[in-house]
This record gives C-alpha cells, structure tokens and sequence, in this order.
C-alpha cells in the first residue's frame, strides 16, 4: 500500500500518521473588506510525516510553520508579502484545530 503525502509539508509518499478531529472542529474562513467570505472546511483527518507530526505533538506552529513554508515557498507566491501574511494566518488557524488535545493521532 502506497503512503499518502503528508498534508502539512506536501512531502510525497511520506505520511506517517493522521490527526483525526472530531466534529465540532473549528472551520477556517476568510474575509475581505467587501463582505465576501470563503469558509475552508475539511473533513477533519490530517496526515503528517514524522518531522511534521513531531512540531504538531510539541505544540510548535513556528516551527510547523517555518517547515512548510521551506517545502511550499516553491510552489506558492510566498514572497509577496500581503499573499504570505494572508495565507501564514490561514493556515496557523487550520494547525490550531489539529494542534488541540482533543484531536486523536493514529497511525497511518
């Protein structure tokens, strides 16, 4: 069976464990000056590979943060700096909800 990519990092093939959060997870929107607003649900598993689940169980978004951005900088427009902010507070928020002792890890 092949490994799916972990969903923090986006590493192929190297997920490890997955996060399960329960139904009362937070959703994760966000809203512009125009009243328009876009709500991020998820289905409420998160996969990770050993370095990224090890920054979730140690509680660290700097450093669950500074990983990914080293893998997705490539493939995101992270060098703009309002894009990066926007999508640095997006994310943080999704990490949140996984990071909370209510959320059960389970092997993958």
């Amino acid at each position: 069976m092949n490994k799916q990519d972990c969903d923090f990092c986006n590493l192929a093939g190297t997920a490890a464990w997955v996060y399960v959060l329960g139904p009362d997870r937070p959703i994760v929107g966000l809203a512009n000056g125009l009243g328009d607003v876009a709500l991020m649900d998820d289905d409420g598993t998160w996969r990770a590979c050993i370095a990224c689940s090890s920054l979730v169980d140690a509680d660290d978004m700097t450093g669950l943060l500074d990983r990914v951005i080293l893998h997705l900088g490539a493939v995101l427009p992270l060098r703009d700096r309002e894009f990066r902010e926007t999508w640095i507070a997006f994310v943080a928020a999704q990490y949140a909800a996984v990071m909370q002792p209510t959320a059960v890890k389970i092997p993958a």
